[in-house]
């Protein structure tokens, strides 16, 4: 008698089953199409969202750039948003300690801010980063797809949830419903981890995408405290689903405008102000950017010296060579 296919190792083998990995492929592929030659007609929309919302925002909140606003800011470029870089790099090392490949802490933290700075950019910046550096650990294309569609479903999963929590007193249908659904998708992709390397990679694996989440939630926050604005754990939450989904969409940079433009109809929704949601949204992707540019500026110009001052060690004269102006 056949044994009963248990939900989890069926929800989990979804994420590497060959037939569905084939219709994926295929899918993504006609939907690239389509985006692929409206790319700039995308880009320029999404783009001007973003200018325009955030031109909007600031006028709307009549802001003022005391010290306030400047020592919020700081101490989100210093502190928040170098933590925020480093769990995701975390995330990535771990990523590829399930495909049983490694990657040094520094290279994950430098691909993943390459990923941030490349999002401005009409391509999927975050995902051609990560899956770079994961293949250049020696991983295959489609193990590196599969860890990368299992790391997403995750971090949606855990949005997901952390909002039905947040709506659980004026929405219980909805509440019930996404939470079971965030539950079963974040379960099988920490099942599927757990079953391609080990339990404590696969805690691993969700311990960072909460952690992750949880930084996030106080970035924004520190963002709207920066702007003057209060907000609950519930709206809060809210941000932190269309932060998830928003940056999803790869045919606009990064997602452009799109995390903020959702996080404003959240909290339009939420009675919420939309205009600092979308403003604490931009100031939260802003800042990530100046700190990601930032290092990697640092990071070519420290290694170009490097290489430099090697090339030079290479060319020096061997002073125990024969002929040397010192024989």
């Amino acid at each position: 008698m056949d044994k009963p296919v248990r939900p989890l190792s069926f929800l989990s083998a979804l994420l590497v089953n060959n037939d569905l990995r084939q219709w994926l492929i295929t899918a993504a592929r006609r939907v690239r199409a389509h985006f692929d030659g409206r790319r700039q007609v995308y880009v320029l929309a999404f783009g001007t969202l973003f200018l325009g919302g955030l031109a909007i925002s600031v006028s709307v909140l009549n802001l003022d750039l005391t010290a306030r606003f400047a020592a919020w800011i700081v101490l989100d470029l210093i502190i928040f948003t170098p933590l925020a870089v480093l769990i995701t790099a975390l995330g990535l090392k771990n990523n590829a300690n399930i495909l049983k490949r490694d990657i040094r802490l520094r290279e994950a933290f430098t691909a993943t801010s390459a990923g941030v700075v490349a999002e401005v950019a009409p391509v999927p910046g975050g995902l051609v980063a990560r899956g770079a550096a994961l293949m250049s650990s020696g991983a295959k294309v489609g193990e590196a797809g599969a860890v990368l569609v299992a790391n997403s479903v995750l971090g949606m999963a855990v949005a997901v949830v952390a909002a039905s929590i947040a709506i659980w007193a004026d929405q219980q249908l909805v509440s019930i419903v996404a939470g079971v659904v965030g539950t079963v998708a974040a379960a099988a992709s920490v099942f599927w981890a757990v079953q391609r390397r080990s339990l404590r990679t696969g805690a691993i694996f969700a311990a960072l995408k909460l952690a992750g989440w949880a930084v996030f939630i106080i970035r924004i926050k520190i963002a709207l405290l920066a702007i003057g604005a209060m907000a609950g754990f519930d709206d809060l939450a809210l941000f932190g689903v269309s932060g998830a989904f928003g940056s999803l969409a790869s045919f606009a940079p990064g997602g452009l405008g799109l995390p903020e433009g959702l996080a404003a109809v959240f909290a339009a929704v939420n009675d919420f102000s939309p205009a600092a949601a979308f403003l604490a949204m931009a100031i939260n992707r802003l800042v990530g950017l100046a700190f990601c540019g930032g290092w990697l500026w640092a990071v070519f110009t420290l290694g170009r010296r490097d290489a430099a001052n090697i090339s030079s060690a290479a060319c020096a004269p061997d002073p125990a060579a024969p002929g040397n102006i010192n024989d």
